[in-house]
């Protein structure tokens, strides 16, 4: 049995580590530590607004209130030079139920979603690639 958190030696941590486990097909997890270089974005959508009435314009501070908006946080991360039986396993990260992400600063694993996913092979290649676009979850704000 894994413990839920992880002891992780400072010598041992990658340049830009990104710990990713998924639930496999036999009901285990596999693993992969995606290093150098990932690619964070914020992207803000379903921008909701309102506009009310205004019946005095010289005190009104705005024509349009907010009422909400999303800002999704999302990561792409991705692999070089994996043999077939590498590809093979991490390409069946899309299969799995359940993705989650080690966070350093919460020192736990949490969910994420694959937004998308390019998982080449090519016949006549050694070597091949995999990567994805993941959905981080939406920070708690402090009120």
């Amino acid at each position: 049995m894994l413990p839920d958190t992880l002891q992780i030696e400072c010598a041992c941590i990658p340049a830009n580590p990104f710990y990713v486990r998924w639930l496999n097909r036999y009901a285990g997890y596999d693993y992969q530590m995606f290093q150098k270089r990932q690619l964070y974005e914020y992207k803000q959508e379903n921008l909701i607004t309102y506009e009310p009435f205004i019946s005095d314009f010289q005190t009104a501070t705005g024509t349009g209130k907010l009422i909400s908006k999303i800002v999704e946080h999302s990561v792409v991360i991705g692999v070089e030079r994996l043999n077939n039986t590498d590809w093979d396993i991490l390409s069946h990260i899309l299969n799995s139920p359940v993705v989650q992400h080690y966070d350093m600063r919460l020192q736990q694993w949490v969910d994420v979603v694959i937004d998308s996913a390019k998982c080449v092979r090519q016949t006549d290649e050694s070597a091949h690639t995999v990567e994805l676009t993941l959905i981080l979850p939406k920070p708690q704000l402090a009120i």
